[in-house]
């Protein structure tokens, strides 16, 4: 997805406003002269003549006001030149200098956030927005530059992996900025990141949206070439998701205007997509002449982000192509450049096409090493760690903006609650003392009755810890079971049929009849959705995200993982804390049988999985709305039900079942968390 375009024109203009040369004329006509050249028809390399020249003026006449901006000048036509580093080092003593005067440089900052993400610097990108983030002057808090800051910031985690801390950021900015006209930049960056995000997660549900109101903010304001790089962005998402034509149908348009308009940027994006979208299809020569177009922009734009996925895709197509040396030469650089500097987003592309250049050069070891580590990284992302984790910054954002609405509503009601309330006071003054009787009356009889309820439940607990002891010891074997045959899945058979896919995929390099069969294209992508199942299917069985993100996000996993198009699953929930590991295992274990059951007997097309954690209550409740059964039989329930319950009560819990034929069903657990290990 593109990503830039509207900063770097932004950061190619010059400052507005007028320059103030009353003591220095000579000064302001260099800079005049420099900036029309660089903005006019003419020799725009030129210009940089005159702004080092007003420079120079400007340290002579000791006329050092004047040598920020002029900083400035010269920063950003190294920008527009795209020769990055040196647009470093001059925004940075631009910033110094704007510094220096008493002036707060949060223009300088939002150029040189950018620059940091271009070259690859992510960890300084951050550091630059934690910095301006804690030291901006509250007067300029609301400024354009200070959220494009933060978009930036994004940006820099998403390449280094962080989508949590990426989407954390691009509702931050979603919830600071204003709808003003002179912000919709920012919010179509934010969105358009979000997409992005959603994206590689596969999420489609929540892609479309996010994109559409990105399209409707660039046709507000009537920009033709951000409106035509917003279509573009649906066509990368039609890639992903596999559906070629449609990718092509936005893409060859979008790079043929990229062309006419010069638009290096949406000609990398246009181009890489459809060299990608053609080596799918087999049509390597064509998918070449794409990739060498891509490959060439991004490294004269100096992108580090672009001439990463450009190499990956050379390297793709000349492995393919049976040119292994040649791949080599394009992805070797790039993983190790990668590697070095935390770029995860794309690394694992790079893995994937080594493995099967080794795979073709009968090198099976190191095709497993790196199909092993492309898997990792695949985890990484799409795994619930990170799934989690965006879902409940989700939720935070929308239950805030929800929050903001109540609380103008609640302030309406305020006033007349406490009319309310004085009426109240009066009539309850009169029943309080007839109410403290009767529950005095009261207290005696039930503290009565409560003796003896207490003596029958103490003879009932001591028959039933047996029961729950051994109950416990028969879920315990069941549980090392499942991590037995998950750990067999995920470290036997999954690295198996990767390697099966491997050797296939080599082999229209030998039997050249296989190069355009479909029947051997559609055998490979069984066995990527065969292996995939499996992989799901091992961290189902061992929850290792459970572990490591507690319970809220490896249910998330779950449900994501089990729901298809004929069910949705809605999952909310509240801040759940981390529990003791036991306790977390048998309650995701609980979940985990109420949604199979609503899978295999429900029939239903919608699901709630909702869990709510409140000062030592958590309460789960699954729904359904499936074909239901009646409750009035004289036995009901199956072995699978007497056994939810046999482990809720293990666990000192209470069930509630309630169900009726064509009506869904509806179950509601309680338990009262006595230690939480956070």
């Amino acid at each position: 997805m593109t990503n830039g375009q509207e900063l770097f024109s932004r950061l190619g203009s010059l400052p507005d406003g007028p320059l103030d040369y009353v003591d220095s004329v000579a000064i302001y006509r260099m800079l005049d002269r420099g900036y029309k050249l660089q903005n006019g028809s003419g020799n725009r390399d030129s210009a940089i003549v005159y702004y080092k020249a007003a420079l120079r003026e400007s340290q002579l006449r000791n006329q050092h006001r004047h040598r920020a901006r002029i900083l400035t000048y010269i920063g950003s036509w190294y920008i527009a030149k795209a020769d990055y580093p040196s647009a470093i080092r001059f925004m940075s003593l631009s910033a110094e200098a704007y510094r220096q005067k008493g002036e707060y440089p949060f223009k300088q900052y939002f150029s040189l956030s950018g620059l940091y993400v271009q070259v690859g610097a992510y960890d300084q990108s951050i550091a630059l927005y934690q910095k301006v983030a804690v030291q901006t002057p509250r007067c300029v808090v609301d400024s354009y530059y200070y959220y494009l800051t933060f978009t930036n910031a994004a940006d820099a985690y998403w390449q280094k992996g962080k989508a949590d801390s990426a989407t954390k950021l691009y509702y931050r900015i979603l919830s600071g900025t204003r709808q003003a006209d002179t912000n919709h930049a920012i919010l179509i960056r934010a969105y358009t990141g979000l997409a992005n995000i959603q994206m590689r997660l596969e999420q489609w549900d929540k892609v479309w949206p996010l994109m559409d109101k990105a399209i409707a903010l660039a046709k507000h304001r009537g920009d033709s070439s951000e409106i035509i790089n917003m279509i573009a962005n649906k066509g990368t998402i039609y890639y992903q998701k596999k559906q070629y034509e449609e990718a092509k149908a936005y893409h060859y348009p979008a790079l043929a205007y990229a062309h006419r308009k010069n638009d290096v940027h949406l000609i990398y994006t246009s181009a890489f997509i459809l060299g990608a979208t053609l080596a799918k299809e087999g049509r390597y020569p064509e998918a070449q002449r794409m990739a060498r177009e891509a490959y060439d922009k991004a490294s004269g734009i100096s992108s580090t982000a672009e001439w990463l996925s450009a190499s990956y895709l050379m390297g793709c197509v000349y492995t393919h192509t049976g040119q292994y040396a040649i791949a080599k030469r394009y992805l070797l650089p790039a993983v190790a450049y990668a590697e070095q500097y935390n770029n995860l987003v794309n690394v694992g592309d790079g893995y994937d096409h080594l493995s099967t250049i080794y795979a073709g050069l009968g090198q099976y070891k190191k095709a497993l090493y790196y199909k092993e580590r492309q898997l990792k990284i695949q985890d990484s992302f799409t795994g619930s760690n990170n799934a989690g984790r965006i879902a409940e910054v989700e939720m935070k954002y929308k239950t805030a903006e929800k929050d903001k609405l109540l609380a103008q509503k609640e302030l309406q009601l305020i006033t007349e609650r406490n009319r309310i309330r004085e009426k109240n006071i009066w009539i309850g003054g009169l029943g309080a003392g007839g109410l403290l009787l009767a529950l005095i009356l009261s207290g005696l009889y039930t503290r009565k009755q409560q003796r003896e309820k207490l003596h029958r439940s103490y003879i009932l607990n001591l028959e039933k810890d047996g029961e729950i002891l051994a109950l416990k010891a028969k879920m315990e074997g069941e549980e090392e079971e499942r991590l037995r045959l998950a750990r067999d899945l995920h470290d036997g058979v999954v690295v198996k049929f990767s390697a099966v896919k491997m050797n296939l995929s080599v082999l229209p390099e030998r039997h050249h009849s296989l190069e355009g069969a479909g029947d051997f294209r559609q055998i490979i992508s069984r066995l990527d959705e065969a292996t995939t199942e499996l992989r799901a299917t091992a961290h189902n069985l061992l929850p290792d995200t459970l572990l490591e993100g507690g319970l809220s996000e490896a249910v998330y996993y779950f449900c994501r993982n089990v729901q298809h198009s004929g069910l949705d699953i809605d999952l909310q929930y509240t801040d759940i804390p981390r529990f003791d590991p036991g306790f977390e295992l048998s309650v995701y274990r609980i979940i985990q049988e109420l949604v199979q059951n609503v899978l295999k007997h429900a029939a239903a097309t919608q699901a709630l999985v909702q869990m709510i954690y409140n000062e030592g209550l958590l309460n789960i409740t699954v729904e359904d709305n499936g074909k239901g059964f009646g409750l009035e039989a004289p036995a009901p329930e199956g072995i699978g039900l007497r056994n939810l319950r046999s482990r809720t009560a293990s666990l000192k819990g209470y069930m509630d079942l309630r169900s009726s034929p064509g009506k869904g069903t509806s179950v509601y657990l309680e338990f009262t968390i006595n230690k939480r290990t956070n």
